[in-house]
């Protein structure tokens, strides 16, 4: 998408986004005596604290009623600037010792956004059904100007969703000028690459060693299949909650290690930054705050006092940030903790009836293909050397619980689901993946030639990444793209010449749950233009039961219809269609079926897209 731009645009476009993302939190970190890091580092901790102060600017403006307009933000970046260039470092940047690794590495992490961007370049909106909900989400805080109550007129519910994503892509998009879909695209695609830069920060807090690091970042984007493959389901929600765990479990880590206030403010940000990020991250979040509280708290090597100065600063440092987040989470509680549910599937009980048919085998699909799998199988080697290593264990454990949590039975948290930890799993498979290579660079270098054994695992490396690139060049799942070039280009001649209290059927089809979706580009009219349809975003179930009966009804009836007969005509004058709507995919309306059909007069005729409008009175006639 952004490669519809022209060069300067696109430079001015890039350069708003970089402010966003950076800026602000290099700003802060002025403040917190930040020091003796490298540029990498210093650029994720900037990336979680930017992307933290936009979420908690956008709640402070809901709940005081404050609008967050361009020009405000343009105020708060031009402070944030002049905080920077004005105040002295209360520590400087070293970079003398990143020397031409960083370089390197700095190079890397440009070229992951690059090969991010590429790897999609077949789309022309994102793929799924999540991205419905998050650009139409997106296009009513640009309209509103901040977090709104509701996302009427377009769903006819209350919101209390995880915003962090959406809060950044309505300031990127007030700063750009860009549209809602474009801002939504952009930046979770650039989260999906910057997830590896934050990992990188917290593997360097963790392990002290930039090589086990750098090389389990490099794995991130160029060998592994997630989180790349994000991309076909949309979870953008999920990539800003992964952006911001490592960073603020880096912290969790230096707190434990040694105790320092400076830590703890960090902390302290991240926290809320994760909690309304996405609720699993939060929940991975607490799991290693509470396996970290505990190892510190058990430790016979660590004096009384220590123990105390731990306490107090972790405590203080995770609950500030859990108090900053407090008011949103209320607001999610109260009017969502109606799917939050403790349950436990047994090894007697039905994997297949408990979650859906085949969910074994989709969760080894998960996994990843063959390369993974035999990447994730070393790893579990390198798990078994980490829980040898004190400055490992927690993380060791962290891991572990999580496998645990992967497998279909045991005690669950509802919504989620072994699945949703599946699709994390690749964090600690990268890092104890990269700990046995280290290790096995260090066994040969003792029994053969130094050098020779570390050419040999970068050798090894680099094969990685060059089959990881050419096996995810095209990691999108055709199968979950709605909308191809010519749905693009017929939405934006329905969003110019059809009126906007126009009501669209559109094709539909069988989704999760007993519920239904748009199937073709058709699914894309609410969230790009506004107008009604019979298949809205599918955060449509949090409305009234009501509504959703009705929705879910009307959206079964349209997967069944076939053709131009009185059915349809029926379900038209009911529901008081005015146009239809059909895209490039296959559906069970074809455009075969419809174009001589009598009370439907075509407006649009490109290929395989119709856009037809309704005659209402010769469909009650053909009743």
């Amino acid at each position: 998408m952004l490669w519809e731009f022209g060069f300067w645009e696109t430079v001015r476009i890039l350069l708003a986004w970089f402010l966003l993302a950076f800026l602000p939190g290099r700003a802060l970190l002025r403040f917190t005596s930040w020091k003796n890091e490298d540029p990498l580092q210093t650029a994720a901790v900037s990336l979680g604290f930017s992307v933290s102060l936009v979420s908690l600017l956008f709640l402070l403006g809901f709940f005081f009623s404050q609008p967050v307009g361009p020009l405000f933000l343009w105020i708060a970046l031009g402070v944030m600037g002049a905080l920077w260039l004005l105040f002295p470092e209360r520590g400087a940047l070293v970079l003398r010792e990143t020397g031409r690794g960083s370089g390197i590495l700095i190079l890397c992490v440009l070229t992951g956004l690059f090969w991010r961007f590429f790897q999609v370049k077949e789309l022309v909106l994102p793929a799924w059904v999540d991205p419905l909900h998050h650009v139409t989400i997106v296009r009513k805080m640009i309209e509103s100007g901040g977090i709104p109550a509701s996302l009427e007129p377009y769903l006819p519910i209350p919101f209390y969703y995880h915003f962090s994503f959406h809060a950044f892509c309505t300031g990127f998009a007030c700063l750009a000028g860009v549209p809602a879909e474009a801002a939504v695209f952009m930046t979770g695609q650039a989260f999906n690459a910057l997830v590896a830069l934050s990992l990188f920060r917290f593997f360097v807090v963790v392990s002290a060693d930039r090589w086990i690091s750098a090389v389990a970042a490099l794995l991130t984007v160029f060998f592994m299949q997630m989180p790349g493959y994000y991309v076909s389901w949309g979870r953008y929600t999920l990539l800003t909650g992964l952006v911001l765990l490592p960073l603020a479990m880096a912290e969790v880590e230096r707190l434990r290690r040694e105790p320092c206030h400076k830590s703890a403010v960090r902390l302290c940000l991240l926290t809320a930054g994760v909690l309304l990020a996405h609720f699993f991250a939060g929940f991975l979040l607490a799991l290693y705050v509470a396996i970290c509280f505990f190892s510190v708290l058990v430790n016979k090597d660590r004096s009384m006092k220590d123990k105390r100065t731990f306490a107090l600063l972790f405590s203080a440092a995770v609950g500030t940030g859990l108090l900053l987040a407090a008011p949103w989470l209320h607001r999610m509680w109260v009017m969502g903790n109606l799917y939050v549910r403790v349950g436990a599937t047994l090894p007697r009980d039905s994997i297949d009836q408990v979650f859906f048919p085949n969910y074994g085998s989709y969760l080894i699909y998960l996994l990843g293909p063959l390369r993974v799998h035999l990447l994730e199988a070393a790893a579990l080697a390198g798990l078994g050397l980490a829980w040898c290593r004190k400055d490992l264990r927690v993380f060791a454990a962290w891991a572990t619980l999580l496998c645990l949590g992967a497998m279909p039975w045991g005690i669950r948290l509802n919504p989620l689901r072994p699945d949703h930890i599946v699709i994390v799993l690749f964090i600690p498979a990268v890092f104890f993946f990269s700990l046995l290579l280290a290790n096995g660079k260090r066994f040969l270098g003792q029994r053969w030639n130094p050098l020779a054994a570390e050419r040999t695992i970068l050798v090894l490396v680099m094969a990685m990444i060059l089959v990881g690139v050419r096996q995810t060049r095209t990691i999108v799942n055709r199968e979950t793209i709605l909308a191809e070039k010519e749905d693009l280009l017929a939405l934006r001649w329905l969003q110019a010449n059809v009126p906007r209290e126009a009501r669209f059927l559109v094709n539909t089809t069988p989704w999760e749950w007993g519920s239904f979706r748009g199937a073709d580009g058709g699914a894309w009219i609410l969230p790009l233009t506004g107008r009604w349809t019979i298949a809205p975003p599918p955060l449509f179930f949090l409305g009234d039961p009501a509504y959703v009966l009705h929705t879910r009804q009307v959206a079964q009836k349209t997967s069944q219809m076939t053709g131009c007969d009185s059915q349809l005509a029926a379900l038209l004058q009911q529901e008081k269609i005015s146009h239809v709507y059909l895209g490039v995919k296959q559906g069970s309306l074809r455009p075969e079926a419809l174009d001589n059909c009598s009370f439907l007069r075509t407006l649009y005729r490109q290929g395989e897209v119709r856009i037809f409008r309704v005659d209402l009175e010769a469909a009650g006639g053909s009743q």
